[in-house]
C-alpha cells in the first residue's frame, strides 16, 4: 500500500506540473526556462513523494486541525491484517497479487531498457563502421546510414549526401553543434532511463516529447542566428523526410515541423510571460505539502509512558532487583500449586511438548499473581527502565507471538485438544495476549470466541 501511494502520487505530480507547462509555458519563447521546467518536472516527481511529514492531531489549536484533516485526505492508511491460517498459507505461496503486480512492473521496465540499449548498440554499431574526423573534443563521422545527420553527445553523424560546405550544409552543422554544446544528449538520456522505470505514467512520455522539440527549438535558434531565418525555414520543408530516427539522438530533421517553423519566425518578439513563470512557485509550495504531509496518530501507551513514569508518584517505596526476585519466586510458588508442579519444570515439560506458547502463557501467569500480591512489583514496573525492557521485549517478539497464537488457537478448535492449563486461566491469557496484539492491528476474537462457545 505504500509502495502504491508513492506511485499515486508520482502520477498526480507529474500530471499537475506538466498541466500547468502545457497551459501556461508550452509554445513560449524562453526555451531555456521550459528545458530545466521539464527536466525539473521529471525529478521533482520522483523526490516530492519521499518526503513525509507527520501531522499529528492535537486537540487544541484550530490551525492544526486544519492540517491534519487535510492531511488525512492525502494519506492512505495501511490495510488492515486479516488473520489466522490462511493468511500463512497465502503469505508462503508465490502466486499472489503483489507479485502479479512486480513481475507486470518489471516486465515493462526490462522491454523500455531493452529498446533503449538497442538504440545504444546502434550508435555504437555505425560508429565503429565508419571513420570520424577530430574536431578538438568533436567526433564527425561521414557515414551512409539512413536518418542522418543526427549527434549524440560528442558525436555527430553527417550524411554524405549533404554538402557540408553548403550554406544548408553550414545551417545543419551549427544546429548539431548546439545539441553538442548544451549536452541536450544527457537530458534524453535521463528521460528515457525515468520514463522505463516508471512506464505506466503517461505524463512522462508527454514531458519527454516536449523535451525533444524544446532541445529543437533552443537549436533552430542558433543555427538561424547568423542567416535569414525565412531561408532556414524553407530549408526545413524541404528537406522533410521519412528515414529512421532513434528516440535518443538529436535528428535534424525531425516532427513538430509547424511549431518549430512558428518559433523560427517568431525570434524577435520581445513578450516573454514573466508572471507564467513565477506563478509556478506557489503551486509548488501548494504540491510539496499536499504529497508530504502525512497524517498520524500519536502513540498514547509509549509516547507518554516515560511522563507518566516520572510525573506519577509510587504506590509503594521502588523495591531493589533482589526483593523483586524474592516477589516472583513467592509467585511462582503460588502458580505452582495450581499446576501440581514447579513452574520451572512445568515450563521445561510443556517446551518439550512443543508447546511454546504455553511457556509464554505460565510466565504471564505468574507476573499476574505478582501483581495482584504484591504492590511494590507495580511500583518497580513503573520504572522507566523497566518500561523499556518490556517495550523492546514486545517490539522484538511480536511476530513470533503471532505466529504462535495463531497456532495454539488452531489446535484448541480441534476435538483432540487437551490443555495442560487450568481452563479458566488459560482462557484469560489468552484474552489479554488477543487483546495485546489487536493493538498490532491483528484481530483473533473471532477465533476467541468461537473456541469459547465450542470448547467445553
Amino acid at each position: 500500500m505504500i509502495f502504491l501511494s508513492y506511485l499515486g502520487k508520482m502520477v498526480l505530480c507529474s500530471g499537475i506540473l506538466f498541466s500547468y507547462y502545457w497551459l501556461f509555458l508550452r509554445n513560449q519563447r524562453f526555451h531555456h526556462y521550459n528545458r530545466f521546467y521539464l527536466l525539473g518536472t521529471l525529478l521533482l516527481s520522483i523526490i516530492l513523494p519521499l518526503f513525509k511529514i507527520p501531522v499529528f492531531n492535537e486537540e487544541t489549536g484550530a490551525l492544526n486541525q486544519v492540517a491534519y484533516q487535510t492531511a488525512r485526505v492525502v494519506t492512505l492508511q495501511p490495510l488492515s491484517q486479516q488473520a489466522a491460517a490462511p493468511q500463512a498459507e497465502q503469505a508462503s505461496s508465490w502466486f499472489t497479487l503483489s507479485n502479479a503486480i512486480w513481475l507486470l512492473y518489471s516486465t515493462g521496465v526490462l522491454i523500455l531498457l531493452v529498446i533503449l540499449g538497442r538504440s545504444l548498440w546502434y550508435i555504437r554499431k555505425i560508429s565503429n563502421r565508419y571513420g570520424y574526423e577530430a574536431v578538438e573534443e568533436l567526433k564527425i563521422y561521414q557515414t551512409r546510414e539512413p536518418g542522418t545527420p543526427f549527434s549524440f553527445f560528442r558525436s555527430i553523424f553527417w550524411s554524405e549526401e549533404l554538402p557540408f560546405t553548403s550554406p544548408q550544409g553550414q545551417q545543419v552543422f551549427r544546429h548539431e553543434l548546439f545539441h553538442v554544446h548544451e549536452k541536450h544528449s544527457a537530458d534524453i538520456l535521463l528521460a528515457e532511463l525515468i520514463t522505463a522505470a516508471a512506464w505506466f505514467n503517461p505524463f512522462f512520455y508527454l514531458i519527454k516529447k516536449e523535451l525533444k522539440t524544446i532541445h529543437e527549438f533552443l537549436a533552430d535558434q542558433y543555427a538561424a542566428s547568423e542567416s535569414d531565418r525565412y531561408e532556414y525555414a524553407e530549408l526545413l520543408v524541404q528537406q522533410v523526410m521519412t528515414s529512421r530516427k532513434l528516440s535518443i539522438a538529436h535528428h535534424f530533421f525531425q516532427n513538430q515541423l509547424k511549431r518549430r517553423i512558428a518559433m523560427i519566425t517568431q525570434l524577435n518578439q520581445s513578450q516573454y510571460g514573466y508572471w507564467s513563470r513565477v506563478m509556478v512557485l506557489p503551486i509548488l509550495v501548494v504540491l510539496f505539502f499536499s504529497v508530504s504531509l502525512h497524517a498520524q496518530e500519536r502513540k498514547r501507551d509509549k509516547g507518554n509512558t516515560e511522563r507518566t513514569a516520572a510525573n506519577a508518584k509510587p504506590e509503594a517505596p521502588v523495591v531493589t532487583q533482589e526483593i523483586y526476585d524474592e516477589i516472583k519466586k513467592s509467585s511462582q510458588v503460588v502458580v505452582g500449586e495450581v499446576l501440581g508442579l514447579p513452574v520451572a519444570k512445568f515450563r521445561e515439560l510443556i517446551h518439550n511438548e512443543g508447546s511454546e506458547l504455553d511457556v509464554s502463557l505460565v510466565t504471564n501467569w505468574w507476573v499476574i499473581e505478582v501483581e495482584k500480591r504484591d504492590k511494590k512489583y507495580k511500583s518497580y514496573a513503573k520504572l522507566p527502565e523497566v518500561q523499556k525492557g518490556f517495550e523492546r521485549a514486545l517490539v522484538e517478539n511480536i511476530a513470533e507471538q503471532k505466529y504462535l497464537l495463531i497456532k495454539k488457537m488452531n489446535k484448541m478448535q480441534s476435538p483432540e485438544y487437551k490443555s495442560r492449563l487450568p481452563r479458566e486461566v488459560e482462557m484469560q491469557l489468552l484474552e489479554e495476549y488477543v487483546k495485546g496484539l489487536e493493538e498490532e492491528g491483528l484481530n483473533l476474537f473471532p477465533q476467541l470466541n468461537e473456541i469459547k462457545n465450542n470448547q467445553p
